[in-house]
């Protein structure tokens, strides 16, 4: 039978024939025999889509395998019958209850078919190499390719934000209970340590960690809390809006959040002076331009155009947008099932505190005493001891 060369391999030590029936033959590198393509396994990356070495000279190497079936090895004190071995040795291993044991190639150790990963067309459907090798193996990899992995990660991670953030969420959902027990079993263990952190993390975070607390109560108050940081940070750009400070600036809610309306929106949202916010807290914004614009030196002209701005963003005339947030105050909604607040449970904090202060004051104590125990500052308490028409000290010296 002629044979015609009609192709080479790339390495040049392998060819194909045809013979004068188009059939085609290709070289063994084992024997060097030209043999049909019947003759070979299906290999997609070899020549022809075969491998390189034939039927018959796999089966001579295997052959040496061959006579380990049927033989029972003792693993501890488990007997283990051989089933099946693979052309390089790799041994499939079944006890008397049936269960099925693999070699792993790596640590040459006998493991059960659980501590292998699945891997269709391996013995046994399953790797190689066992869990704890592969871990192994990846843990090398990656400290060996530390920078190429940080950078792919961090690569990934912008191009994919969005969607990891979703996953995100759905896994924090879907795990809510288990993860708000480990984060209470990790405050407990240390909770000096956890209090530090929240500190530092606050400090370094301080514009973002603002952010947060408003949404926080905005939630809680099951109000919206759409406001964007774009949005924040135009407000917190242009200073304060009435007095045009650009120094110490607050955000603030024209609408309370402890009224149950509003919420933390573009809509509801201006930038006032720090000791502005301070002095309007939770009243009507209104009223409060109405008696304190001259003590902070603004008109209200200016106040007028802010609001009117305000109720424009809000699809209202300022008229309308007035009478609204005076209903609001008219009808506050109750948020938290009759509980006080946060700013309510400060307030009675304070008061106590400030009743004992009161206490001591009339018994003759000194102010730095006071002071050292309740926190309250001489100042404060002179000016609650007139609105309550307790006489100073001062003025029973003078009597």
């Amino acid at each position: 039978m002629e044979l015609k060369v009609i192709d080479k391999a790339k390495t040049g030590k392998r060819k194909a024939y045809r013979n004068e029936f188009d059939e085609v033959f290709l070289d063994c590198s084992n024997c060097g025999q030209p043999k049909a393509l019947e003759s070979y396994i299906n290999s997609p990356k070899g020549f022809y889509g075969k491998d390189s070495k034939c039927y018959e000279c796999r089966r001579k190497k295997y052959f040496k395998y061959e006579k380990l079936l049927g033989k029972v090895i003792l693993l501890g004190q488990i007997s283990l019958t051989v089933e099946e071995v693979t052309e390089r040795g790799r041994r499939k291993l079944t006890d008397n209850q049936g269960n099925i044991y693999l070699d792993c190639t790596k640590c040459k150790k006998i493991k059960a078919d659980k501590d292998f990963r699945d891997r269709k067309g391996f013995i046994g459907n399953k790797d190689s190499h066992c869990i704890l090798c592969c871990i192994e193996k990846g843990r090398t990899f990656r400290k060996e390719n530390e920078e190429h992995y940080k950078e792919y990660n961090r690569q990934y991670r912008e191009e994919n934000k969005d969607c990891l953030n979703c996953l995100a969420k759905v896994r924090y959902y879907k795990n809510w209970n288990h993860i708000r027990n480990k984060q209470r079993e990790y405050r407990k263990k240390d909770p000096e340590r956890y209090r530090e952190h929240s500190r530092n993390w606050a400090r370094e975070n301080s514009e973002y960690q603002v952010q947060l607390t408003r949404k926080r109560r905005a939630k809680i108050r099951r109000l919206p809390f759409d406001l964007t940081t774009e949005q924040r940070d135009q407000l917190l750009a242009g200073g304060c809006c009435l007095t045009g400070d650009k120094e110490n600036i607050h955000l603030d809610h024209v609408i309370p959040l402890n009224i149950g309306h509003g919420g933390t929106t573009h809509g509801n949202m201006i930038a006032l002076r720090g000791d502005l916010n301070n002095s309007k807290v939770d009243n009507n914004i209104f009223e409060w331009a109405k008696f304190k614009h001259k003590q902070f030196n603004f008109t209200m002209e200016r106040f007028n155009e802010i609001m009117t701005e305000i109720a424009e963003r809000n699809g209202l005339s300022l008229e309308e947008y007035k009478k609204y947030v005076y209903w609001c105050f008219d009808n506050p909604r109750e948020v938290n099932n009759g509980q006080p607040t946060n700013t309510e449970l400060k307030k009675q904090m304070f008061f106590q505190r400030l009743d004992k202060a009161i206490e001591m004051y009339i018994r003759g104590e000194s102010y730095k005493k006071i002071r050292e125990e309740t926190k309250i500052v001489s100042n404060t308490l002179l000016r609650y001891l007139r609105e309550r028409d307790i006489p100073t000290r001062k003025s029973l010296d003078k009597d």
